[in-house]
C-alpha cells in the first residue's frame, strides 16, 4: 500500500488492541506482588483477549525470562466454546509515554485507567 490514512489507522489500532504492561514479579494469578518489574509488550501476531475482572488465564515468563517470551497460561479447565478472558487490571500502570501516545492518536490503551471499561487501579 501507499501508507494512507486507512492503513496508517489500521496500525494505530493494532497497536493500541495488543500492547500491554506485563510484571514478571507478579503472583501466581497475576498480580503485583512485591517490586514492579513492569514492561511492555505487544502480541505479535494479535491475541485478542478481552477483559473480565474473572480471568481465565494469565501470563507468565517464558522458562528463559521475558527476552525468550511470554507465555499465556489458563487459571481454570477452559472448556470448548469458553472465552479465554484477561484482567487488564493486572497489565500495571501505564507508562507515560504510551498514555501520551494514545491521547495524540486518539485511541484508548489496555490498562487501567486508560479507558471506559476498566476501572482505575486504587
Amino acid at each position: 500500500g501507499d501508507g494512507g490514512d486507512g492503513e496508517y489507522k489500521g496500525r494505530v489500532g493494532y497497536v493500541k488492541d495488543y500492547m500491554f504492561g506485563f510484571n514478571s514479579n507478579a503472583d501466581e494469578r497475576g498480580y503485583e506482588e512485591g517490586p514492579s518489574d513492569l514492561g511492555v509488550f505487544m502480541w505479535l501476531p494479535g491475541n485478542g483477549l478481552n477483559h473480565s475482572p474473572v480471568a481465565n488465564t494469565v501470563y507468565r515468563a517464558a522458562p528463559g525470562g521475558t527476552s525468550e517470551g511470554i507465555n499465556l497460561v489458563s487459571l481454570t479447565h477452559i472448556k470448548r466454546g469458553e472465552e479465554m478472558v484477561d484482567d487488564y487490571k493486572r497489565h500495571g500502570k501505564a507508562p507515560q509515554w504510551a498514555i501520551d501516545w494514545g491521547k495524540t492518536q486518539g485511541v484508548s490503551l489496555n490498562w487501567a485507567g486508560c479507558n471506559d471499561f476498566v476501572d482505575p487501579q486504587p
